[in-house]
């Protein structure tokens, strides 16, 4: 069955999205990213059918070399698929093997009455009655990237990988509370022998819906 992202239908089979493709020209040499809104019921079924051997429909001298998973919205009901294409003569620099990490505050414009200090009716009313129907709320993401050397088994279990499911231990991260950060993205890039990979969470103060997420394993 169809869902729906912002009003447009995304079939079974996938939508490439309105910002795909995106190529970058280096040297003469065309680079593509292509980006995909793939229902969750599919998502296996779309990422089985990559192959390290496929190449971009239009730039066909570009071939696949990473694929990255990432929620969209607030159901779980649909993922992004980012799909990187490059010519093997692509020129790039390979950063050294270690770990970044990075956050992000992230602020997401909520509903007055959905606010931090869980705002009484008396002062929902009183909002409403200035006009101000929503607030900034930092929802902050945290990303961690780790690179090395060796390779990466290219199976769909290991692409999804909790990506939609909250975590309660982040990796690199200190003390983090129970129940409030969830996975949404997971980035994988294999080039000359060293694997870069990517892992997103998103901040969530009263905590994600235990009903809509599964918690990670």
């Amino acid at each position: 069955m169809a869902v729906f992202v912002g009003g447009t239908v995304i079939p079974d089979a996938g939508l490439e999205t309105p910002n795909s493709p995106e190529p970058e020209l280096v040297g003469g040499l065309i680079a593509v990213t292509r980006r995909y809104w793939v229902p969750n019921s599919n998502l296996a079924a779309f990422l089985a059918g990559l192959s390290t051997a496929d190449t971009d429909a239009t730039w066909t001298d570009a071939k696949l070399v990473s694929a990255g998973v990432s929620q969209v919205g607030d159901t779980n009901a649909v993922k992004q698929v980012e799909i990187r294409y490059e010519p093997p003569e692509w020129s790039f620099t390979i950063i050294p093997e270690g770990v970044t990490q990075e956050a992000d505050a992230n602020p997401i414009e909520v509903p007055y009455s959905q606010g931090p200090n869980s705002p009484s009716a008396g002062e929902i009313e009183a909002a409403a009655a200035d006009g101000i129907e929503a607030v900034l709320v930092p929802m902050p993401i945290y990303r961690r990237t780790e690179q090395s050397s060796g390779s990466f088994t290219w199976s769909q279990d290991n692409i999804i990988d909790n990506v939609g499911k909250i975590d309660n231990a982040p990796a690199g991260m200190t003390s983090p509370s129970a129940g409030r950060w969830l996975m949404t993205e997971h980035k994988v890039t294999e080039r000359g022998g060293v694997i870069s990979e990517q892992h997103g969470w998103q901040y969530n103060e009263t905590g994600w819906d235990t009903a809509v997420y599964k918690t990670a394993t």
